[in-house]
């Protein structure tokens, strides 16, 4: 909402309105990664000038929801949905479901099949359903793939962006997503190591210090770092936080 005032939320699973029929977010909000959430401004701006607009119903969605959504699925119809041992695109803020609006008035436009429709109908070649549905279809897959997403094989109303392949599987509440930890909010100087897996030995360490204004400002060039032979992993020492997504757990003197 940020970034264009005018893309328009319907946020099917903060309510009832979904194939469970029953919610499972607490807040109606969408969140993608800003690199995707400008991919997907761009297209409603596009769309715009075509006299459409952008209606999305999910964005990112904690790994909870996605094993919740294995779980409920019978497993003839788990096409549908993401397997939760492999983690979604969803999970890492870089799928979109969407929909199209007549600019203006918000209106729905006719699609071959409703959202969360688990049939043949919701497949991105159907060639079944009105010529106006399957136009209205067609010109969403344009415009969304003109920005470097890709289309669902299942869902026409699913995109992928391929910048998910950067980001890790996540398992944040809608109210954690850009509030630090505590630990990281009281910090004055902070030592950001990156490895290129979990079980990489070495890595690069950026320095940060907080300014009189509160921010955490880099301090001088990356540097090269051993992290030890076992790689990384999350603590498990007495008042660890929970790990924020799934990874091996260690403690001093493993």
């Amino acid at each position: 909402a940020a970034l264009d005032a005018t893309l328009r939320l319907d946020i099917r699973y903060a309510g009832k309105d979904n194939f469970l029929g029953a919610p499972v977010y607490a807040e109606a909000r969408a969140f993608l990664q800003r690199p995707v959430a400008a991919a997907v401004a761009r297209v409603n701006r596009a769309l715009r000038a075509k006299g459409y607009a952008l209606r999305i119903h999910d964005a990112y969605r904690p790994w909870w929801v996605t094993k919740v959504f294995w779980e409920a699925t019978e497993p003839a119809k788990r096409a549908y949905v993401a397997n939760p041992a492999k983690g979604s695109v969803h999970n890492r803020g870089c799928a979109v479901d969407l929909s199209l609006v007549r600019a203006a008035d918000g209106a729905e436009v006719e699609m071959p099949s409703a959202y969360d429709d688990f049939s043949p109908k919701s497949h991105p070649d159907y060639p079944g359903g009105s010529e106006a549905a399957r136009r209205h279809r067609d010109l969403l897959r344009a415009a969304m793939e003109s920005e470097g997403f890709t289309v669902d094989k299942e869902e026409w109303w699913h995109y992928d962006h391929p910048l998910g392949a950067r980001y890790p599987v996540l398992n944040l509440a809608f109210d954690a997503i850009g509030r630090p930890a505590p630990e990281l909010a009281r910090a004055g100087q902070v030592l950001l190591v990156t490895t290129a897996d979990w079980n990489a030995n070495a890595g690069t360490l950026q320095r940060f210090e907080r300014t009189s204004d509160g921010v955490l400002a880099k301090v001088g060039p990356r540097m090269a770092v051993w992290v030890g032979k076992q790689g990384m992993a999350w603590r498990s020492d007495e008042g660890a936080p929970p790990p924020a997504v799934e990874g091996p757990v260690k403690r001093e003197g493993d």
